[in-house]
C-alpha cells in the first residue's frame, strides 16, 4: 500500500480515506463530520479509527482490498493517520505517543513536551519558510507541497514522536511562547470562573491566550474569553476545537449559533463602542469586532476585534441566558428522535 494525496484523479479509484471526507470512492477512516466511517471503527481522532481498524480480528483482509491511501488535507492526526495504516506491524506498540501528538494536533490539548514539539514539527514542514524540504516546494500547488511534507515526515517515523530535537530549530520559539504563556497561566494572572451547568468557562486577563493555553486555563466546552486592555474589553466566545468533528467518545455540548444572543448585546452596547457583535460559522462563535452593523449577521474568524461598553457581568449573563436555552432545545429534540 503506498500515500497519495487527495486530487480529483482520485476521485473514481477505490481506496482508503484517511482523516479526509470529500474523497470519492473508497473506505473511509475519519472523524470529520459526515464521515461514512464504519460504525464499529468511529472514534474521537482519525488515528484512532484506525488503530480500532487494525486491532479488529479480520483487519488483514480488508486491508488486502486496497493498495491506495489517501487524504485531503495535512495535519498531524492525518499524517499519523496514515503511517499507521502503513505500518500496521508496528504502530499498536508506538499508540500512547501517536495517540499524544494527534491530539495534540487536532484538539490543542498539551499532552507532552514531544507531542507538542512532533506538532509543531508538521506544521513547519508545509511551511515554504521553514521547512527542511522547502527548496523541493516553490509555486507547487497544495496537493504536491503535503505530498512532499509528508513523505519526508512518514521517513522519520516512529523515532521523531520520541526525538522531536532533532527538528529543535523548527520548534523552539514557538514552544517557548507556549511555555511562557503557560507560566503566566499557572502565576494566577488570569481569572476563570466555571459555569459547569452550561458547560462554560468565563476566562478573563490582560494578554490573549491560545488554543493551547486556552484549553489549560478552562473546564468549559465552551470559553468566553475577555482582555482587558487600557482602551477597554474585548470579548471572544470559543468552542473547543473537538466538539467540531465527529465525536463518540468524549462528552460534547451542543455548537449553538447565538444569533439572539448576539442581537441581545447589540441593543445594550453604548453608540459610542465603535464595533458590533456578531457570530461566526465555528468558534470562536461570538465576538465583538470593530466593524459596525452590516446585512450578514456572519463575520470572519480572524476580523479585527473592537472595545465593547459591556461589562462583563453582562455579557456573561446574556450568554448564559442563550447557552441555558438553546441547550434545553437541543435536550428536547434529543428526546424526541426516533
Amino acid at each position: 500500500m503506498k500515500f497519495c494525496q487527495y486530487t480529483s484523479d482520485l476521485h473514481d479509484v477505490d481506496k482508503i480515506i484517511v482523516d479526509g471526507n470529500k474523497c470519492g470512492l473508497g473506505l473511509q477512516l475519519s472523524h470529520w463530520p459526515g464521515n461514512t466511517t464504519p460504525v464499529e471503527f468511529k472514534a474521537d481522532l482519525s488515528l484512532d479509527i484506525v488503530l480500532r481498524l487494525l486491532a479488529s480480528p479480520g483487519f488483514p483482509a480488508q486491508l488486502a482490498n486496497f493498495n491506495l491511501v489517501t487524504n485531503d488535507h495535512y495535519d498531524t492526526d492525518g499524517l499519523l493517520a496514515i503511517w499507521t495504516l502503513l505500518n500496521p506491524m508496528k504502530s499498536l506498540e508506538h499508540a500512547p505517543a501517536l495517540q499524544a501528538a494527534a491530539e495534540a494536533g487536532d484538539f490543542y490539548e498539551f499532552t507532552s513536551p514531544e507531542a507538542v514539539q512532533f506538532d509543531l514539527i508538521v506544521r513547519a514542514f508545509e511551511s515554504l519558510e521553514k521547512s527542511p524540504v522547502a527548496a523541493q516546494m516553490p509555486s507547487l500547488p497544495d496537493a504536491q507541497r503535503w505530498q512532499i511534507a509528508t513523505e519526508a515526515l512518514l521517513a522519520e517515523m516512529p523515532s521523531l514522536l520520541y526525538e522531536p530535537e532533532r527538528y529543535r530549530y523548527l520548534w523552539e520559539e514557538d514552544y517557548q511562547s507556549l511555555l511562557e504563556m503557560a507560566s503566566r497561566v499557572r502565576n494566577g494572572s488570569i481569572e476563570v470562573y466555571e459555569w459547569p451547568a452550561e458547560h462554560l468557562s468565563v476566562v478573563s486577563s490582560n494578554f490573549p491566550l491560545n488554543h493551547f493555553m486556552r484549553n489549560i486555563a478552562a473546564k468549559g466546552h465552551r470559553i468566553l474569553e475577555t482582555v482587558r486592555t487600557p482602551n477597554g474589553n474585548t470579548y471572544e466566545l470559543y468552542y473547543r476545537e473537538f466538539l467540531w468533528y465527529d465525536i463518540v467518545l468524549r462528552s460534547c455540548s451542543p455548537k449553538h449559533l447565538l444569533l439572539h444572543a448576539a442581537e441581545t448585546l447589540n441593543d445594550l452596547e453604548s453608540a459610542q463602542a465603535g464595533g458590533s457583535w456578531w457570530v461566526t460559522r465555528w468558534s470562536p462563535a461570538l465576538r465583538f469586532v470593530a466593524s459596525g452593523p452590516r446585512a450578514t449577521r456572519v463575520v470572519k474568524y480572524d476580523e479585527p476585534l473592537g472595545y465593547s461598553s459591556l461589562s462583563l457581568d453582562t455579557v456573561e449573563r446574556i450568554i448564559l441566558e442563550e447557552l441555558h436555552i438553546l441547550d434545553h432545545q437541543a435536550s428536547l429534540r434529543a428526546l424526541n428522535q426516533p
